[in-house]
């Protein structure tokens, strides 16, 4: 697994300054806070979905790797793998607050052309992985200072001044670590931390982060600004 941490914070329309911010989200009657223990919403991706456009191809040619690597202790066939990687809908990808992209959200892309004889045509196409994810804000999302406490205000009120408005809420993604044993119980016993953001190996510097766009407060791992007075069903509805 990767594991990615989303920090949430918050930029008025004239870009004058940045705070952290929490987010709570209505479900039902129900007011949650992204990250406490009622977040529990599970996240799940579609790879094979066509709206990804991942070429088909890419899919089968790693469903036919994962194949040779585990088909036989899985009692699988590549048929199996093949259709699975194709068609499973339901990859658990995490939740509001903590990204989980597996080995089902991965493909080997390593090229395969001109390879030395000590070298296979699987090594050399694991050796370069592309890793899909996906992340949305639940549809009616909430942000208030850090640490105002949402539910103390009884019946929330959208135009109410401890709603933050006229702006937009920024996600912002530390990639923490890959994580090679979990007990999928939240025990995570071995892992790697990337760092993906040290001193002397900033990633982001090193992909061409840009920091400086149109005025706007940003910070490396800046991913995502959402409006603060939108959500997403004013334009898509659930029939």
């Amino acid at each position: 697994h990767v594991q990615i941490v989303p920090r949430f914070y918050y930029i008025p329309y004239d870009k004058t300054k940045r705070i952290p911010v929490d987010l709570w989200y209505e479900t039902g009657n129900t007011l949650i806070k992204v990250g406490s223990q009622a977040d529990v919403e599970n996240k799940t991706m579609y790879l094979g979905s066509p709206y990804r456009n991942i070429p088909e191809e890419e899919l089968i040619k790693t469903a036919r790797i994962e194949y040779l690597t585990y088909g036989q202790e899985e009692n699988k066939t590549l048929q199996d793998y093949q259709r699975e990687k194709l068609n499973k809908d339901d990859i658990f990808i995490g939740r509001t607050h903590q990204i989980f992209l597996s080995s089902g959200s991965r493909t080997f892309i390593g090229e395969t052309n001109n390879l030395p004889e000590e070298v296979t045509e699987e090594k050399a196409r694991r050796s370069v992985q592309k890793w899909y994810g996906s992340y949305a804000l639940p549809n009616l999302t909430f942000a208030v200072e850090r640490g105002f406490d949402l539910t103390s205000v009884g019946r929330v009120n959208r135009e109410a001044d401890y709603i933050l408005k006229e702006g937009y809420i920024v996600v912002n993604f530390e990639i923490l670590r890959t994580i090679r044993d979990d007990t999928g119980e939240g025990d995570i016993r071995d892992y790697i931390r990337l760092d993906y953001k040290a001193p002397k190996a900033n990633q982001w510097q090193i992909e061409g982060y840009n920091t400086n766009q149109q005025g706007y407060p940003l910070d490396e791992g800046d991913i995502i600004l959402y409006y603060t007075d939108k959500k997403a069903s004013d334009d898509f509805r659930v029939r």
